[in-house]
């Protein structure tokens, strides 16, 4: 059995890492069994595979020559690999597209693989402000209030790139798994955070050997904008409404 480990973020919960960590290392991977793909990647030293999921998702940003989900399944084919990982938290965005994820899943099924989901999912109060710093950053021109009101009213914030993103995790899970057959593994970001590592559970979430999880890693994307006392007090509110989500999807309690 062909294993295709795809890891669709969320947002904001160690992904530009993890990604640098699998190009860094993709060559002690593959002796391991894991093969990381080139075809999809944007980015030189970055293992995230976001022209893929641009070209799922009809995205303007997506450009030929990086390469589609056709280019990644013919490496994959040419690599004889039985394990790939491929990365980006724009598969996120699927979730509200279940057609087009649908589709996403049939041709990986159809090529032979088996698709095995990878979510990380962050306490729903400092993940409100970090993501909401994420689109100011990516010129999204919102007030945390407006934001914040939309997410405290429907559990979901639409940016102006009709992408949308779940505080509500019960809700995101949910469209997920019915659009889709492959297994849906979901850690804790929180808790990776404070005890094993964001790679370490990251290895442990593919089977990978622990020994994988230790090579040299870095921090990237951290946020850095000013957080007021009324955005704090907010995120409270929007912790306070959706934490109940984040402990039932990850089994675990926030550190």
């Amino acid at each position: 059995m062909r294993l295709l480990y795809i890891h669709i973020g969320m947002h904001k919960t160690g992904t530009t890492s993890i990604q640098w960590y699998l190009h860094r290392h993709a060559r002690t991977l593959k002796g391991y069994g894991f093969h990381v793909p080139r075809a999809g990647r944007i980015a030189p030293r970055l293992a995230g595979h976001h022209n893929v999921a641009w070209s799922v998702l009809g995205d303007i940003r997506a450009q030929p020559h990086h390469g589609s989900l056709d280019t990644l399944l013919s490496e994959l084919e040419g690599s004889r690999a039985t394990r790939a990982i491929m990365s980006s938290e724009d598969f996120e965005f699927l979730a509200d597209r279940p057609s087009d994820l649908m589709r996403f899943e049939g041709r990986i099924l159809s090529a032979g693989w088996t698709p095995i989901y990878l979510l990380f999912l962050r306490s729903p109060g400092s993940y409100s402000l970090s993501v909401f710093q994420e689109l100011l950053r990516h010129r999204n021109p919102v007030h945390f209030s407006a934001f914040s009101d939309e997410v405290l009213a429907r559990g979901t914030y639409r940016s102006r790139h009709n992408h949308v993103l779940h505080l509500d995790y019960d809700l995101f899970v949910a469209k997920w798994r019915a659009a889709t057959k492959g297994e849906l593994r979901i850690r804790s970001y929180d808790v990776a955070a404070s005890e094993r590592g964001i790679i370490a559970e990251f290895m442990r979430a593919i089977d990978a050997p622990a020994r994988l999880g230790e090579l040299r890693q870095l921090q990237l994307n951290a946020s850095a904008a000013a957080v007021t006392d009324d955005m704090k007090a907010t995120a409270r509110q929007i912790e306070v409404k959706y934490l109940p989500t984040f402990m039932r999807q990850t089994g675990e309690r926030v550190v």
